[in-house]
């Protein structure tokens, strides 16, 4: 399968009410968060991190787009939410429409925290720093950055700097200007105008943001955080 096969089976399975969010959301995740929750010593603790996953489309491309949004949803390769189809909107118009014609044969989810859990509040009250700089392979880009990334596309919203502590906040930051330094691009599909003004997340309620962007692709390179 092609990219343009993908997109047009993302355009055509799109539901307009998505199972992952909205009402339907919370009903659903509480027990499949339950089946993912970690038992130590007879306790439930968080549920399990999820570092990253792949989504492809075309087997004989390994090139790859890297998303890096907010935080992990319990959507995947198979099951696409929303969010997964507005970035595969965006691969596609990048490799079709853009001036550069990016080629790729799929993306890679990365987050600014690899906690996956129902109620985003909660996932960010449980972020253990000391994991996610070890573990989490934004944290890696830097020393091994991969050899077939199309582009870096940071989508992480303005939930980052308003959610997160202001430590683990600034070593995202601090990562970002360290992969600048080494003439690595990162962009974004577009920049927030308000709020805190980081990059804009392509979630469902950002569907109109990333139709504008896929009418004239023209990634934004990343300045100031």
């Amino acid at each position: 399968m092609d990219i343009e096969e993908f997109v047009d089976f993302v355009n055509n399975n799109a539901e307009k009410n998505p199972i992952y969010g909205k009402d339907e959301y919370t009903n659903l995740a509480s027990s499949y968060y339950k089946k993912l929750s970690v038992i130590e010593k007879g306790n439930s603790r968080c549920p399990k991190n999820r570092l990253s996953y792949e989504v492809i489309w075309d087997k004989n491309c390994p090139n790859r787009n890297i998303f890096v949004l907010f935080n992990p949803s319990i959507a995947n390769a198979n099951v696409l939410d929303e969010t997964l189809k507005n970035c595969v909107r965006i691969c596609y118009a990048l490799q079709n429409y853009s001036d550069e014609k990016v080629k790729c044969g799929g993306m890679l989810i990365y987050n600014s925290f690899t906690i996956r859990h129902p109620q985003v509040e909660d996932a960010v009250r449980m972020i253990d720093c000391e994991y996610e700089y070890a573990n989490n392979p934004i944290f890696r880009l830097t020393d091994k950055y991969p050899s077939n990334v199309s582009k870096i596309i940071i989508a992480w919203g303005n939930g980052v700097k308003t959610k997160l502590n202001n430590e683990y906040y600034s070593h995202l930051k601090d990562l970002i200007y360290s992969i600048k330094s080494k003439r690595h691009l990162v962009q974004a599909y577009r920049i927030n105008k308000s709020g805190a003004k980081q990059p804009s997340h392509p979630s469902p309620r950002c569907t109109s943001l990333v139709k504008k962007f896929c009418a004239n692709p023209k990634l934004v390179e990343i300045e100031n955080l």
